[in-house]
């Protein structure tokens, strides 16, 4: 029940990747970010690596101690370094949302804009997805078609493309709503 009630109150971010760019919109705040998918990595003194800058702050950062690099630059794929490209999102989605004192994890809906010639495989689709789960989302769907604006955004169009719903039907059983009303009635009991 209480996943159907943040899904409600989620942010959606429509996520749009180039080998170059990337777009990133909260749907609901028309916040973005947009930027090159860069990141700065600086070894220091003991010679661990720490994120130093990500976007267009990485630029010409680098030099002896600090490695600036495109994860999704890749010959053949969007993502050509999942590790880098998830740190890369976790930062966007840690800041494109704003300062809230509450702030459930949002649900993403991943485009991918290069490298589509013949469609994506299901690697590739799965790639994506995990990329967007592991940057901190609560749920992920891959896109696939012309570009969508804020004002023609459907998330429940997106969620039955991937065969899926946008809100969770846990929250609508009628056994989540029985756990309500015995912690209620418990809680009443007490006091």
């Amino acid at each position: 029940m209480l996943d159907y009630f943040k899904d409600l109150h989620s942010s959606v971010l429509y996520i749009q990747i180039w080998e170059n760019r990337l777009l990133v919109r909260d749907i609901k705040s028309s916040e973005y970010f947009d930027e090159k998918p860069l990141i700065a990595i600086t070894r220091n003194s003991n010679n661990k690596k720490i994120i130093s800058a990500v976007g267009n702050k990485a630029v010409g950062m680098e030099d002896a101690v600090t490695q600036v690099t495109n994860p999704f630059s890749h010959p053949r794929m969007l993502v050509g370094d999942f590790v880098l490209a998830t740190k890369i999102l976790q930062h966007v989605l840690l800041n494109i949302p704003g300062k809230k004192l509450f702030r459930p994890s949002p649900i993403v809906v991943i485009h991918p804009m290069d490298k589509v010639e013949g469609g994506q495989s299901e690697v590739e689709i799965r790639i994506l997805k995990e990329l967007a789960m592991g940057a901190g989302a609560r749920k992920a769907y891959v896109y696939l078609g012309a570009p969508l604006s804020t004002a023609n955004f459907d998330l429940e169009l997106v969620a039955r493309e991937n065969g899926d719903s946008p809100f969770n039907e846990r929250g609508k059983s009628w056994s989540s709503w029985l756990f309500v009303i015995l912690l209620f009635a418990l809680w009443y009991w007490y006091n």
